[in-house]
């Protein structure tokens, strides 16, 4: 939508006053975006703009700038009222959740205490929460190397051609578990496999915890079957970044198994959960009522994904 002030590419028209007030307060922030495309935006007193921003310039009824093709938003204060959660919703949120609280307050008085052996985490679930099928069997290689198929990021897995220097795995380390294979071999007839989560290093924490960014090594045996056969939980192989390997006392793999497992989670969460889906949908749900008619055939089959999702962002 135009405010009405039309402007002209030619060389030399000026845009008027109005206009070029708000053209001056975003040339610096599009500045550098503005000559790596090669779009030059002037600030002589004419306030002379070229033929392309003068085509994609203007405001809109919500106070959203545009220019060159860059969406500049405001922040809102507010959530609009027909996005937020309705009565209904919020109602359900919270009888659920009174419900859990008041059920577990029971079992804490009531309960067995605090957990004495893994086993006792099937304690976890009730009768709103049933057990998972996962529960069986969770702490064993098949499953592992299943959820690397099946779980959560599924496409982190590559074929492996060669073993990065990062990584600290040697031929005798590995030699016991790849069915009288060396690595060589391994890789040639495409039976070795790696997971690496190199862009979990380096990111940000709270205090007082720690996010491994791991590269595991795995291995598909005679039986079809892809089992770990090597573990670092850290990029750079170091004296304390040590290999971990399926021959270490049971509970040592088994911890770091599930180090891994943070790691591979909290990708899931932090990239493809919220920002591939909820941060990147926000902004086609924003797009979607802005553009869109609400009778458009694209609208009415993307509504029902765009609901409570700024709510739910916010």
């Amino acid at each position: 939508m135009f405010t009405g002030q039309q402007v002209s590419g030619s060389t030399g028209q000026q845009v008027d006053r109005s206009a070029s007030r708000q053209v001056s307060r975003l040339v610096n922030k599009c500045a550098q975006v503005n000559k790596s495309a090669g779009r030059q935006v002037s600030r002589s007193t004419g306030q002379q703009v070229d033929r392309l921003a003068a085509r994609q310039y203007f405001i809109n009824p919500y106070g959203r700038k545009e220019f060159h093709g860059l969406l500049l938003t405001d922040k809102v204060k507010n959530v609009p009222d027909d996005e937020e959660f309705s009565f209904c919703h919020k109602f359900d949120l919270l009888k659920k959740t009174l419900i859990l609280k008041a059920g577990k307050t029971w079992e804490m008085i009531f309960g067995d205490g605090p957990w004495q052996t893994l086993d006792e985490l099937k304690d976890i679930y009730s009768k709103i929460f049933e057990e998972p099928k996962g529960m069986q069997g969770w702490d064993s290689d098949i499953s592992f190397g299943w959820q690397r198929l099946n779980g959560l990021n599924p496409n982190m897995i590559r074929l492996c051609s060669h073993l990065p220097d990062k990584f600290g795995v040697t031929e005798e380390m590995i030699k016991p578990f790849l069915e009288g294979l060396t690595i060589s071999q391994a890789i040639r007839d495409k039976r070795l496999f790696i997971t690496d989560l190199e862009v979990m290093n380096g990111i940000s924490l709270k205090e007082g915890c720690a996010c491994p960014a791991p590269i595991a090594l795995f291995f598909v045996d005679a039986r079809g079957q892809l089992m770990p056969v090597a573990i670092q939980l850290f990029q750079q192989k170091s004296r304390d970044n040590p290999v971990f390997l399926p021959s270490d006392p049971p509970y040592t793999w088994l911890m770091a198994k599930m180090w891994f497992n943070v790691g591979d989670s909290n990708l899931h969460q932090t990239i493809v959960h919220l920002g591939c889906t909820h941060l990147i949908l926000e902004s086609v749900c924003v797009a979607g009522n802005r553009c869109l008619s609400p009778s458009h055939p694209m609208f009415k089959l993307l509504a029902p994904h765009f609901l409570y999702i700024i709510a739910i962002n916010k």
